[in-house]
Order: C-alpha cells, then structure tokens, then sequence
C-alpha cells in the first residue's frame, strides 16, 4: 500500500465530479466524463454494466465487510469490484486490514471526509462538482 502523502496535491488545480448513487445516474451519460477525474462512492457499481464509464476514484467509509455491501467473497461486493479494477480506492483501516498492500489501495485514516481534508482537496483538486 503506498503512501497516502504521494498524492498530496499531485492535481493541484484540476477539477474533478464526485457521483453519488441516486437513480437520475441511470439517465445521466457518465460516459462524458471518462476524461475528467471523477469520484465515485459506496453501490455504484450496480450501474456499470448499462453504462461505459469508468471512475477515477472510489471511497467509502463503511468497512468492506459491511452488512451494506455483499459478503467480502462475494464477486458482487462494491469494494471488491473497485480494488479489483485496478481503480485508485480510498479505503478506512479495516480496508487496509482485509486487502493488505495492493498498490491501488490508499487508507484514509489520517484524511478525514471533511471539507478541505477529504482526498479530493488534499489532491489539489478545488473545483469539485456534485452528481
């Protein structure tokens, strides 16, 4: 698991969409914003399939072997699918405990979900739009 620090301000400047799970997303074309940096959360991947896009970024604070998400072995499980990608996940400690070093895997334990200290600000990124 590499350092959170090395992505201390790395897109200083550059914007980015952070996209929650309501169901407008089944009428939205995501598929725009392939080439913006775009934050994705929780349930998500449940749209995947109708749509070709693919996030910059996923988090949550729910530990991956919630109740909320499939079982942890489960091929359905949100955190499962994202880690598995290859996608740059932003995970809390039990994260960190259940999927070990993967490069892709960040934990934000010392970054809270608060403005000016959730990933996206600690990033550099300052213009954030809400989906």
């Amino acid at each position: 698991m590499p350092p959170i620090s090395e992505l201390e301000d790395k897109y200083d400047g550059e914007r980015a969409f952070m996209i929650g799970n309501g169901p407008s997303l089944t009428q939205t074309p995501l598929e725009r914003l392939n080439s913006e940096h775009t934050f994705v959360v929780n349930k998500i991947h449940h749209i995947y399939d109708a749509r070709d896009f693919q996030p910059s970024f996923f988090f949550t604070g729910w530990n991956p072997d919630s109740s909320y998400f499939a079982p942890i072995d489960s091929e359905n499980n949100t955190v499962n699918v994202h880690v598995n990608s290859g996608i740059t996940c932003f995970l809390n400690q039990r994260g960190k405990d259940i999927y070990g070093n993967k490069q892709n895997i960040y934990n934000y334990s010392g970054w809270h979900m608060v403005r000016d200290q959730c990933p996206f600000h600690r990033m550099g990124i300052k213009d954030v739009k809400m989906l």
